[in-house]
């Protein structure tokens, strides 16, 4: 459904230059009885009412304010108008409150993905999110909120909350998809067969058998080796066209197991919804089960496999229920699920002989005969494996890397580890898998550099390692590490990651080598290793606002420091939890503070890092540091609608900075993150009071920009509230504050400011404002400053639009489309190209108009609005239909 709250508002401003008696935010939030922010981003369409009966009394407030102000009687001819009075006409109105209710509850995660299914976001064979994904700028629409639409400026001006910017990022989502299946697998043609026949659809698409399907086995016994074969086979042959979606919840380590909203987290990214990810769980489970409604609707069914699962708990919220989308789980135990079992024991003799021949085979060819020729050694190996795979391909990674050893060699030796094994205690159930590492590590006796990596990469804190961490380690350069690891691998002690260039440890093999890194400094390694992270994080989050005066030095560009972001995001997290465990408090004070800017606002990791720097500080002591903390948290919870608690963050470090001899920045900014808080909820009053506090003290303290966006963003709230005046006052001074510290920051004020001039009549003083803003975004020239750019020229040109200076607006809407055509889909592109579309159809210069409003229909296609896309492509046909032949104005026609 279209933005209603835009669309009453765009009319307003065509009947009286400015709408008066609108319903406020305050009185419609106490009728629904919901919070004013809660009504605030029902209108923007940012979130969506769990009621009926709630949107229904908002849009009932809204009908008898429209009805009030004659807007359903205004006469015909202009497109928005046309557009808002179907919106309130009776048989629209029904819809809102049925269908339209239905589709926004759950398209809200869903259409964007509808979108990206149609566009092939993940492809069929490998689930993998295409390498040139570009992620919806929807964050941007709410940071960068001027849109542009129906010759218009709509929406508020722009805070900023931080006193940075959020930026948008354009990489591919995180989860890869499915591991590459081995060639050695042997021995489970049948459970194949029947695990296809579970996730083979009926003639209607729907499950003939179970939905969920959950093999269950022994450690080391090849249960993810099963469901990744078979997962490729359906992906060719069960029908899911949508892909895989690979994920391993690490359900029986205790430090690396995934709780279901981190699984959720992994698999909404992968999904492509990294920029809507709710903080909730609940409403991340409704989410990702609407999304994956969504691929299944149009027809790109899913498959999802959940490996090494340990209780329900945690799988249950993974699970689809759609009817369509499937899941394949693996695990230790039943877990207590409606699922199809399916028990997996070990290989017999024949099998796991075969197993030995096909590993040998595959390292070295068919002149490899050692199995053919002394098949009783080979089953003895088999034997003394137990017919556990991992313990098997083990053996025959130590017989492929010395071909002259033969068989009995290795069967000797697993007896005598065996036997070590009995009198050191050890479970019977465990021989014959640690039999097998024992072999393998002691085979690194001659490679003290390849047993001493092997040992570290147990500290790793998150679910992979990178080969940059791993050189960092082991203090050895970059080419040795992938030496190294490389050996590891072939040795079947470390496995293959996602990409090239990550590792990764069974939880078995991480448990082994963890038992032997006694031999090394344990706590002095590990420190080492937070440390690295911490320094590269605030390298990599130093390019996020691509402020070039603040870039550290250590990545190309900026696309190179976010994939470094992103592709250690849950290590990261990891590490700031690990840091707290093991008693490296200053990391785990600093490294939430270093990832600020990354974690997207109001994201479980940002909360969650946020609590454990304010725990470490006040460990240590460190209220300096613990200020900082509870501001970074009041943020974060602000921004994920934990008003409250945002509230109380702030307040305590108010409280604390009182108490410090040098705490006014400190006071400032936590006044400054009270203000933000109280200005989401219903005490404006006192965020205005509390701003202009934070600003004093800010002032005194010499804490420039932090003042300068106190003011900006004192500057919007008072704009927002219909005080003008004073809203032009405080951000003329948010300039002058900012000119001093941020280009970047003093464009967006000054676009801001720009426009509230043109809302007070002083078109003039906003033009300069507009060129301004233009003039600093350019030379600023980085990421979220083109973007700037784009929106100062758009709204330059419906200033000039308005000053009847029909030629130059239309250059400066075409130059807003041509600085966005650089960036990647956002609502500002799609309402600049919206937005001359309307205006060169209005000249009647109807091919230009075409172009442009087809181009903003496919962005608003891309980014998954449905009711601007629909209104930008009638647009179009209405401007293809009025072929009046006037030309560009100011143009003189060719040949006169």
């Amino acid at each position: 459904m279209p933005n209603l709250f835009e669309d009453l508002r765009r009319i307003g401003d065509l009947k009286r230059g400015r709408m008066s008696g609108r319903p406020s935010d305050n009185s419609l939030a106490k009728h629904a009885k919901v919070s004013r922010d809660t009504v605030g981003a029902w209108l923007r369409g940012d979130r969506f009412p769990h009621r009926d009966d709630e949107f229904l009394m908002i849009l009932k407030d809204i009908r008898d304010w429209a009805d009030r102000q004659g807007i359903l009687d205004l006469p015909a001819g202009n497109e928005t108008t046309e557009t808002v009075a179907e919106l309130l006409a009776e048989d629209r109105w029904q819809k809102a409150l049925t269908g339209e209710r239905k589709r926004r509850a759950e398209a809200s995660s869903a259409a964007t993905v509808r979108q990206q299914a149609q566009a092939g976001l993940l492809s069929g064979g490998t689930g993998r999110a295409t390498a040139d994904t570009v992620r919806p700028d929807h964050r941007q629409r709410d940071e960068t909120g001027n849109s542009i639409g129906g010759g218009s400026l709509l929406g508020p001006v722009v805070q900023a909350w931080h006193g940075t910017v959020q930026l948008p990022v354009s990489v591919p989502p995180a989860l890869s998809g499915l591991p590459a299946p081995s060639a050695t697998f042997t021995g489970r043609s049948q459970h194949v067969r029947e695990l296809l026949a579970d996730l083979a659809p009926d003639a209607c698409g729907r499950h003939s058998a179970a939905r969920v399907t959950l093999v269950t086995g022994m450690a080391g016994v090849g249960k993810t080796e099963l469901a990744v074969h078979t997962a490729a086979r359906a992906l060719r042959e069960a029908g899911f066209p949508g892909g895989v979606l690979f994920i391993d919840l690490f359900g029986y380590d205790r430090k690396r197991a995934l709780a279901p909203e981190r699984a959720l987290d992994s698999l909404l990214r992968a999904l492509g919804m990294g920029e809507h990810i709710p903080t909730d769980l609940h409403d991340r489970v409704r989410q990702y089960r609407s999304v994956l409604a969504a691929y299944a609707e149009q027809d790109r069914r899913i498959l999802l496999v959940l490996d090494n699962a340990s209780t329900a708990e945690q799988v249950t919220p993974l699970l689809p229920t759609d009817g369509v989308s499937a899941a394949l789980i693996t695990s230790r135990h039943i877990l207590g699920i409606e699922a199809r079992l399916h028990d997996l024991n070990v290989l017999g003799e024949k099998d796991s002989i075969d197993l030995l021949r096909r590993a040998l085979t595959t390292a070295r060819a068919e002149a490899d005969t050692r199995i053919a020729h002394a098949p009783a050694d080979a089953a003895a190996i088999a034997h003394l494996c137990a017919g556990l795979p991992l313990a098997l391909r083990i053996c025959a990674a130590l017989l492929a890397t010395a071909p002259r050893r033969p068989l009995v060699s290795v069967a000797q030796a697993l007896t005598a580890a065996h036997t070590r094994l009995e009198r050191l205690g050890a479970r019977k159930g465990d021989h014959p898998v640690r039999a097998a590492f024992d072999l393998s590590y002691l085979q690194l006796n001659e490679q003290p550099h390849a047993a001493r990596m092997f040992r570290l990469l147990s500290l790793a804190p998150g679910p992979d390692i990178s080969s940059e961490i791993a050189a960092h380690l082991a203090a050895v350069d970059l080419y040795e590490a992938e030496e190294l690891l490389r050996g590891l691998a072939a040795a079947h002690l470390v496995e293959y990651g996602d990409s090239w260039g990550r590792w990764r440890l069974h939880d078995l093999m991480r448990l082994y080598a963890a038992e032997r890194v006694v031999v090394d400094p344990v706590a002095k390694l590990q420190r080492r290793l937070l440390q690295h992270y911490l320094e590269r994080a605030r390298c990599a989050s130093s390019y996020i606002l691509e402020l070039p005066a603040s870039r550290s030095q250590g990545f190309t560009d900026r696309d190179q420091a976010v994939a470094w972001l992103e592709a250690e995001r849950s290590n990261l997290v990891a590490a700031v939890q690990l840091a707290e465990t093991n008693g490296h408090l200053d990391i785990a004070r600093d490294l939430p503070k270093a990832l600020e800017n990354w974690f997207e606002g109001g994201s479980q990791e940002g909360i969650a890092t946020a609590r454990v720097a304010v725990r470490a500080a006040h460990q240590a002591g460190d209220e300096n540091g613990e200020g900082q903390a509870l501001i970074q948290l009041s943020h974060v919870l602000r921004e994920g609608d934990a008003v409250k608690e945002a509230i109380s963050a702030a307040q305590k470090a108010i409280e604390l900075a009182r108490r410090l001899s040098d705490g006014k920045s400190i006071e400032g900014r936590g006044r400054r993150a009270l203000a933000d808080a109280l200005g989401r909820g219903d005490n404006q009053t006192q965020a205005v009071g509390e701003y202009r506090h934070a600003v004093r003290l800010l002032r005194e303290a010499g804490d420039v920009h932090v003042a300068g966006t106190a003011l900006l963003n004192l500057g919007v709230m008072l704009y927002g509230a219909g005080r003008t005046s004073e809203a032009i006052e405080a951000l003329r001074d948010a300039v002058s504050e900012l000119s001093h510290t941020s280009r970047s920051v003093e464009s967006l004020a000054l676009r801001n400011l720009g426009v509230a001039l043109r809302a007070a009549g002083q078109g003039e003083a906003a033009a300069e404002c507009y060129r301004r803003a233009i003039r600093l975004s350019h030379e600023a020239g980085g990421h979220w400053d083109r973007s700037n750019e784009g929106a100062a020229l758009a709204c330059l040109g419906l200033l000039l639009k308005d000053q009847h200076q029909h030629a130059s607006a239309i250059q400066k809407l075409q130059q807003a489309v041509t600085v966005f055509s650089c960036l990647e889909a956002s609502p500002s592109k799609a309402h600049a190209s919206f937005a001359l579309g309307i205006f060169l159809m209005e000249w009647g210069c109807s091919e230009e108009a075409v172009t442009a409003l087809t181009s903003a229909a496919e962005i608003f296609h891309e980014i998954g609005d449905l009711g601007q896309e629909e209104r930008a492509q009638r647009a179009a046909e209405a401007a293809h239909l009025s072929c009046r032949g006037k030309e560009l104005p100011g143009e003189k026609p060719s040949g006169r």
